[in-house]
C-alpha cells in the first residue's frame, strides 16, 4: 500500500477481511493485532480489520519510507493466522528551501574576461528526493544581463567583461525554488574594483595673452583634466615637456601655469608650451598652451590666438549644440580673458555675433548665438542645413569698454556636416518602356534614375530588384539599368508593372519607390531596320537626335507618337582598295532596330490601365521611307532583319562591279591562253617531229587536263628544260582560281592572285624543287570559305 507522508491519523492504511468456520458467533469471533514492524506505534488495527494509522502518530518520509507490518487474526480457542502488509511512504514537498545566507557580497576587478567566477549562492532544503532539489534565478539587478547564474550550482559568473566607470556595482536579487510553490530570495551585492584603464582627458589647447610686465608667480593659465577612475589611479601630475623658452613658464601639480621669469615681447612674443598630462605610470595625455606676450605699453583687444576661427557642426543639430568658443584679451598694464580672468579688470570683454549685412548677419543671427556674452561661446540658434548651405561666414565681435574702449573682430568659417536626412528622389515617379518578347541582346529597357542631396556615401544610391518578376527581369544595382533576363520569353500585348526601390549608404539607410512598366510587342511585326552610314561609337553620341526626328516623322500620323531603339547592331561594308588590289573593309554600318508607339496614353501612373499601341512595321516604313532622314549621309530602311538571313560581299554594288570585271579579265586571259596555245603547236610542227612521235602525243592531247598556260623558269638557275610532255611529268599546284599575277612592292617577289577575292600565292612558294609548273586553264576553282586569308 502506498500512503503520503502527510496521511492524518486514523488514516486507513488496509482492511483484513477474514472468516470463521464455526457457527456458533463465541466460537467464531475474530481478533486482529499487529505483531511485527510497528515497533514506532506508527499503526493499529481495528476489531474490524481496518490497519490505520495510530492515533497522534504520524509518518515522516524523511525518516522511514516504508513498513512491513505483520498482522495475526485469532479465534477464542487460539487458533491463529497472519497477514503480511506493505506500507510504502511518499514523500511531501513540505520544506521550503532556504539560503544561507540573506545577503551575499563579493568583489570584481573590472575588464575580467567573460566566464570569471564571481561568487555563489546556496540553499537547503529538509525534503528528500526531488522535492528536496533546488533551482537557483537571478531575478533583478540584471538588466543589463552582465552575469549568469547556474540554477544547478548556484554558482554567479561574468557574461560580459565589466567596466568600472560604466558600473561600479550591482546588486543581484536571486531566488531558490524546489518547485513546491514556496521560494526563498537573497541579494547578492558585487562591488567592481578599479583598475588604471583610463588617461586623463584634456582640452586640445589653450589660448593665453600675456602682458610683459606680468609678475612673477602670476598664474595664466590652469590646466584642467579628468581621469574617469578612482583614487589612486586619477591621481595627475603635469610638466612641461617643449616649448618653454629660456623656462620661463612653470606648471604645478594643479595643473596652475605660472610666470617664472620676466617675460619680452622683443625677445619672445610666442610660446607654445607642449604640457604632458599623467596617471601614473599607465596612461599620457598632450595638451598645449599658446601663449603670447604683448607690449605693456599698447592697449589694445586681441582674439587669441587669431583673428580667425573654423569650426564645424552636423546639420539639423538641436538647438543649444556648441559649435565653438573664440577668446579675446586686453593686453596693457593688466591681463584680461574672456573666459577665466587671471586678474580681474573693470572693462571685462565680451562678444557679440556682428548683425551687419556685409558680414553675412542676417543668415548668422539666424543660425547661431552667443547666449552668454562673456564667455564666447558659439551656439546652435536654429538647425542648419548642409544641402541649403554647406559653409557659413560670419563675424564676431568683442568688446572691451575700457577706458578707453577697444574692439576687434574675428572671422568663423562653420563647416557644416551631412547627416543622413534626405531620402533618394527618383528622377521621374513612373517610368515607361518597351522590350521584344525575346531578347537576348543585353539592351537596357528602362533606365531608373535617383539622386540624393546627401554627400559621400549618404548620397550613393543602390537600386533594389522589383519583387514582381524576378524571373523575368534583372536589375542593374549601379546603374539602374533593367534588362529581359537571357532566354526568357515575354507575352506580346502584356504590361510588366513592377516597383522598383533607390536605398542610400547613410546609416540609418533611407529609401524611395518608383513604378516602372514594361509592355512587350512581337518583334517581326512591330521593328524596322534603319541601316545609318556611321559607326557604332557615333551612333551613341547622335542616338537622343536620331530618335527625335524619328518621332517628328512619326508624329506627322499621330500627335503624341513617339519612336524607341530595341537594339543596334554593326554592318561591315566591304570595299576595294586600287593601290594593293585586295578586298579591304574600310567603313561600318549601324543598323538601328526601331519600334514606334502611337500615343503616350501609357506613359504616365495615370495611364497604367491603358493598352499601350504600337504601330506596326508596315505602318513604320510607309511612314519613314522617303521621309528624309538627315542623321547619316546614306540610310536605308528597311524591313526587319531577325538575322535569319545574311547580306553577303557580293549583293553590294561595288562586289558586283568587281565581279563583272573579273569575268572579262578572265574571258581576254583564256583568249590569250588559246591564241599561245595554238601558237605553240604551230612552231612545233615547223621542227622534226616523226610520224611515231606524232602517234605518240595523241593521247597528250588527250588528257584530262588542258594545256598548260604558263612554263615557270627552271628553279635555281638550272638549264632550261622543255616543256613537260608526259602527264607525270607536270606538277599542279592547287586549283584556287589565281587568275592574275604581279610583283610585291616590298619584297619584289612574283606572286599570282585571284581577282575576286584578293587571295595570292608566291610564284617560288610551296612547290619544293619541281623545275617546272604548269597552271591549267579552266580548272581553279574559287574557295568555298566566305573569309579570305592572306599569304
Amino acid at each position: 500500500m502506498t500512503l503520503a507522508e502527510n496521511a492524518a491519523a486514523g488514516s486507513i492504511v488496509a482492511g483484513l477481511f477474514c472468516t470463521d468456520a464455526d457457527a456458533d458467533a463465541t466460537n467464531n469471533a475474530l481478533t486482529y493485532s499487529i505483531t511485527a514492524g510497528n515497533a514506532e506505534g506508527k499503526f493499529e488495527v481495528s476489531t474490524a480489520g481496518f490497519v490505520t494509522i495510530a492515533t497522534g502518530q504520524s509518518l515522516d518520509y524523511e525518516t522511514t519510507t516504508s513498513y512491513q507490518l505483520e498482522v495475526s487474526v485469532s479465534d477464542v480457542s487460539g487458533t491463529a493466522v497472519t497477514a503480511e502488509v506493505a506500507v510504502a511512504v511518499t514523500g511531501v514537498n513540505e520544506f521550503p528551501p532556504t539560503f544561507t545566507s540573506t545577503s551575499y557580497s563579493a568583489n570584481l576587478n573590472e575588464n575580467q574576461a567573460m566566464g570569471t567566477i564571481v561568487t555563489a549562492v546556496a540553499a537547503i532544503d529538509s525534503d528528500s528526493g526531488d522535492d528536496g532539489t533546488i533551482s537557483y534565478n537571478i531575478t533583478s539587478g540584471n538588466d543589463l544581463s552582465h552575469f549568469i547564474l547556474d540554477s544547478s550550482s548556484g554558482i554567479i559568473s561574468t557574461a560580459a567583461v565589466l567596466d568600472r566607470e560604466t558600473t561600479a556595482s550591482y546588486t543581484l536579487v536571486v531566488t531558490a525554488d524546489d518547485g513546491g510553490g514556496t521560494l526563498d530570495t537573497a541579494t547578492v551585492v558585487i562591488t567592481v574594483n578599479d583598475l588604471n584603464d583610463n588617461g586623463p582627458v584634456c582640452p586640445t589647447f589653450y589660448s593665453v595673452l600675456v602682458s610683459d610686465d606680468a609678475l612673477a608667480d602670476s598664474i595664466i593659465q590652469t590646466v584642467t583634466c579628468t581621469d574617469a577612475d578612482i583614487s589612486p589611479n586619477n591621481a595627475m601630475s603635469y610638466s612641461i615637456v617643449t616649448g618653454n623658452t629660456n623656462s620661463d613658464f612653470s606648471i604645478d601639480s594643479t595643473g596652475d601655469v605660472r610666470v617664472e621669469n620676466t617675460l619680452d615681447d622683443a625677445v619672445t612674443e610666442f610660446y607654445t608650451l607642449e604640457v604632458w598630462v599623467t596617471d601614473g605610470t599607465q596612461f599620457t595625455t598632450v595638451t598645449y598652451v599658446y601663449v603670447q606676450v604683448q607690449d605693456a605699453s599698447t592697449t589694445g583687444l586681441t582674439f587669441i590666438p587669431s583673428n580667425t576661427y573654423s569650426f564645424s557642426v552636423a546639420e539639423n543639430s538641436a538647438v543649444g549644440t556648441a559649435v565653438g568658443t573664440v577668446y579675446a584679451g586686453v593686453a596693457g598694464g593688466q591681463i584680461a580673458f574672456s573666459a577665466s580672468p587671471v586678474v580681474s579688470t573693470e572693462a571685462p570683454v565680451t562678444f557679440e555675433i556682428s548683425t551687419a549685412t556685409e558680414h553675412n548677419g542676417a543668415q548668422a543671427t539666424t543660425l547661431f548665438q552667443i547666449s552668454n556674452t562673456s564667455s564666447g561661446a558659439i551656439t546652435v540658434l536654429f538647425p542648419p542645413d548642409r544641402e541649403t548651405d554647406d559653409a557659413i561666414q560670419f563675424v564676431v565681435i568683442a568688446r572691451s569698454a575700457g577706458p578707453p574702449a577697444v574692439s576687434a573682430e574675428a572671422t568663423i568659417f562653420v563647416d557644416v556636416t551631412d547627416v543622413n536626412d534626405n531620402a533618394p528622389v527618383f528622377v521621374n515617379s513612373f517610368y515607361s518602356g518597351e522590350c521584344g518578347t525575346t531578347s537576348d541582346f543585353g539592351q537596357a529597357i528602362v533606365t531608373i534614375s535617383a539622386t540624393d542631396a546627401d554627400e559621400g556615401t549618404s548620397g550613393t544610391v543602390t537600386y533594389g530588384e522589383s519583387a514582381e518578376y524576378p524571373e523575368l527581369f534583372e536589375l542593374d544595382t549601379s546603374t539602374g539599368n533593367i534588362r529581359l533576363v537571357i532566354d526568357q520569353t515575354l507575352s506580346t500585348g502584356t504590361a510588366y508593372l513592377m516597383t522598383m526601390t533607390g536605398t542610400d549608404g547613410g546609416s540609418p539607410a533611407l529609401s524611395s519607390q518608383t513604378q516602372v512598366r514594361i509592355d512587350a510587342y512581337t518583334p517581326s511585326t512591330t521593328l524596322v531596320d534603319i541601316e545609318l552610314a556611321m559607326t557604332e561609337d557615333e551612333f551613341w553620341t547622335k542616338k537622343d537626335a536620331f530618335l527625335a526626328e524619328v518621332t517628328t516623322i512619326l508624329r506627322t500620323q499621330y500627335a503624341t507618337a513617339r519612336a524607341g531603339l530595341a537594339y543596334i547592331t554593326r554592318k561591315d561594308v566591304s570595299v576595294i582598295t586600287t593601290t594593293r588590289r585586295r578586298l579591304l573593309t574600310t567603313q561600318g554600318e549601324v543598323v538601328a532596330r526601331v519600334y514606334g508607339v502611337r500615343n503616350d496614353n501609357a506613359d504616365t501612373a495615370a495611364g497604367i490601365n491603358n493598352v499601350k499601341e504600337f504601330f506596326t512595321d508596315a505602318e513604320m516604313l510607309s511612314t519613314i521611307q522617303g521621309s528624309g532622314l538627315t542623321i547619316s549621309d546614306s540610310i536605308t530602311v528597311q524591313d526587319y532583319d531577325d538575322g535569319t538571313t545574311t547580306t553577303t560581299w557580293i549583293q553590294y554594288p561595288a562586289s558586283i562591279a568587281l565581279v563583272v570585271l573579273s569575268c572579262v579579265f578572265f574571258v581576254l586571259l583564256v583568249a590569250l591562253a588559246v591564241a599561245l596555245v595554238l601558237w605553240c603547236r604551230r612552231k612545233r610542227n615547223k621542227g622534226k617531229i616523226s610520224k611515231k612521235d606524232s602517234v605518240k602525243e595523241k593521247p597528250e592531247k588527250q588528257q584530262r587536263w588542258s594545256s598548260p598556260l604558263i612554263t615557270a623558269v627552271p628553279a635555281n638557275n638550272a638549264t632550261k628544260q622543255p616543256p613537260p610532255k608526259r602527264k607525270a611529268d607536270v606538277v599542279y599546284i592547287d586549283r584556287t582560281e589565281f587568275d592574275g599575277e604581279a610583283v610585291d612592292e616590298k619584297t619584289g617577289r612574283e606572286y599570282y592572285y585571284n581577282t575576286k577575292t584578293g587571295q595570292r600565292k608566291w610564284k617560288d612558294g610551296g612547290l619544293g624543287n619541281s623545275t617546272a609548273v604548269v597552271l591549267a586553264a579552266g580548272r581553279f576553282k574559287a574557295p568555298r570559305s566566305t573569309s579570305s586569308k592572306y599569304a
